[in-house]
């Protein structure tokens, strides 16, 4: 049985500004909607939309985000999207296929395209309420070879992302950046082995993200379109959540193949402070899900970010190890927690070699991301969020056969601390670098993610003294006596004395 190239089905949810696109065969199979600030206070929104090269072509025009919850009833909306570039996101070991492969083709699994969707400056006005402004997007009928979802082929795909307010500011002069990802979707991978997997999002302003699997929604506002633009949105009402097959074991929380189907299976689990899921299924299928990420400032939730995917899980894969990579810390850990001004330099050496259940040495395709990777991941001055930044000993991608070793470096300073705020003091803050290796086994490349997590924290504030004597000199000197506090982390730098004439 053939197996539908897997494309991460673009769970946006947004109106169009024009047509509504209604196409039964495009095969789109995932994506997320996200928006950052500009630097003159409005906000820019980005679709990202994964297809399936299999489908039918996708049409880059109409599309439009819509606005729900929006406090000025008819002013905004709709958010119209400009079509900005498209990137063949295939495996490595099946090439490029997507340019010239047509539907009289056999299927490739794996074959995927990213479409990027961009809007024109906009401005935001008012204080969001409790429900969030929601910006939404659908597109289609979903694919009729999903395994999760009872009858797939007869509901459509909505994606979605929620702005909510902070300290009561109005939103007309952007704050906050939506959390994005720094990971490609995965979409193929083999029935048997252990996957793991990290959407390694990240957020420009450093706020606290917290994942959790969501729940696919239908793409059914209207039917026939075109669609009434506006009006509330409610999940669950409008448009409905789609129900997963119970029949089968599979629920929302659990998208893909576990003990019910399969005794050998590792049922899904989800990392909620790291997003790191990791699973193993002895069952083949299409599987879709969705991951939420809140964005959390001093307490308070100020952003969800939705990403839908549709995973293909095939079977009859010959032998094959993904590659090795050994943690780098102590304690056999990705994990590391240091004190700011400290210097990071470790080993991270990844391996692909002939052993038990890989019959020779692969060749290793190597990808990093991060927010404090510089530019190229080996520039230590530009390129990240607060330099200096971490570096590598060679940019990626990068290549390799066997054994691949790169060095990781970074100087840490105060700037690399959340912002201190009258509202919350932040000690500490945590960062992900995510390195992804893949192999060039076909049709399912052999793919390891290793998160590695850096918290760094600030050094302790030493605690002013309390003065026990002052005893003022003849010639109108004051001589202060006071005992030393304590100072843990030597960071002492100089008392700060202040006096007045006035008792008051």
């Amino acid at each position: 049985m053939l197996l539908k190239k897997i494309l991460p089905f673009l769970a946006l949810t947004f109106s169009l500004l024009v047509s509504y696109n209604y196409s039964h065969a495009t095969h789109i199979m995932g994506g997320e909607i996200t928006w950052d600030c500009l630097p003159n206070g409005q906000y820019r929104f980005t679709l990202k939309a994964y297809r399936d090269c299999n489908g039918t072509n996708f049409n880059t025009n109409g599309h439009a985000l819509q606005v729900h919850n929006y406090p000025v009833a008819g002013s905004i909306s709709q958010i119209p999207l400009t079509f900005n570039s498209v990137t063949d996101i295939t495996p490595a070991c099946e090439g490029s296929p997507c340019a010239t492969l047509t539907q009289a083709d056999p299927d490739i699994p794996g074959a995927i395209e990213e479409y990027v969707l961009i809007s024109n400056p906009v401005t935001l006005n008012g204080i969001p309420g409790a429900n969030g402004w929601v910006f939404t997007w659908t597109y289609g009928d979903r694919n009729a070879a999903i395994d999760n979802i009872v009858n797939a082929q007869n509901f459509g795909m909505t994606l979605r992302a929620k702005m909510y307010a902070y300290n009561g500011q109005n939103a007309n002069n952007c704050f906050d950046s939506s959390p994005d990802f720094f990971q490609k979707p995965s979409t193929i991978i083999c029935a048997g082995g252990q996957f793991t997997y990290n959407h390694s999002a990240f957020d420009d302003e450093l706020d606290s993200l917290a994942y959790s699997w969501a729940q696919p929604l239908d793409g059914n506002f209207c039917n026939p379109p075109p669609c009434v633009i506006g009006g509330l949105y409610n999940e669950g009402i409008n448009p409905p959540i789609l129900a997963m097959d119970a029949a089968s074991g599979f629920s929302y929380l659990s998208p893909f193949p576990d003990t019910n189907l399969d005794n050998r299976n590792i049922p899904a689990v989800l990392d909620p402070e790291t997003g790191e899921i990791s699973f193993t299924s002895f069952n083949q299928g299409e599987f879709v899900s969705v991951i939420k990420v809140e964005a959390w400032r001093c307490g308070q939730l100020i952003a969800e970010i939705y990403r839908e995917l549709q995973t293909v899980i095939t079977s009859g894969c010959t032998a094959n190890e993904p590659p090795v990579i050994p943690p780098p810390f102590a304690n056999n850990t990705f994990r590391d927690t240091v004190k700011v001004g400290d210097f990071i330099n470790f080993d991270l050496s990844i391996f692909d070699t002939l052993r038990a259940g890989n019959p020779k040495d692969d060749s290793l395709f190597i990808f990093a991301s991060g927010q404090q990777f510089g530019a190229g991941q080996t520039d230590s001055t530009i390129g990240c969020a607060n330099p200096p930044c971490a570096t590598l000993t060679a940019m990626t991608p990068d290549t390799g056969v066997g054994i691949y070793t790169t060095n990781f470096r970074w100087q840490t300073t105060c700037t690399h601390i959340a912002n201190y705020t009258p509202v919350c003091n932040t000690a500490l803050n945590t960062y992900l670098f995510s390195i992804r290796a893949f192999d060039d086994y076909c049709p399912a490349a052999g793919q390891t993610i290793a998160s590695v997590f850096i918290t760094i924290l600030a050094e302790e504030q030493v605690a002013s003294p309390d003065i026990h004597c002052a005893d003022v000199q003849a010639n109108g000197d004051v001589i202060l006596d006071w005992n030393q506090t304590a100072d843990p982390d030597n960071s002492f730098d100089a008392w700060m004395i202040y006096a007045s004439a006035n008792r008051n």
